[in-house]
């Protein structure tokens, strides 16, 4: 009777061995599934943080351009200022030169 408690046991044992087996195969594509995902997923992370990188740096940079342009336009800015000081030096130049020859002109007919 103990020998074939033993043997029925060992079948039993041997019969859970087996459903064992196959639920841990099914099991270990699981395991395998999921660390293909957590695999895939840390991949879509470094993608996401390079992303993230590249895109800080793009706004660093249209930053830059846009203080750029500011002192680009703030120095046109005062260009057209000294343009127009010029012009209007220019016409005062003009004035005073046809006064000057008005002048002499009256001063010659004396």
């Amino acid at each position: 009777d103990a020998s074939s408690a033993w043997s029925s046991d060992e079948e039993q044992e041997g019969e859970e061995g087996k459903g064992e087996v196959e639920d841990g195969g099914k099991g270990k594509d699981d395991v395998a599934g999921l660390d293909e995902l957590r695999k895939e997923l840390e991949k879509a992370r470094k993608r996401a943080v390079q992303a993230e990188v590249a895109s800080a740096k793009k706004l660093a940079d249209v930053q830059a351009l846009e203080i750029e342009m500011s002192k680009t336009k703030a120095e046109w800015s005062t260009v057209k200022v000294e343009t127009q000081e010029l012009k209007a030096t220019e016409a005062a130049a003009k004035e005073a030169a046809k006064e000057a020859a008005k002048e002499v002109k009256e001063t010659a007919a004396k």
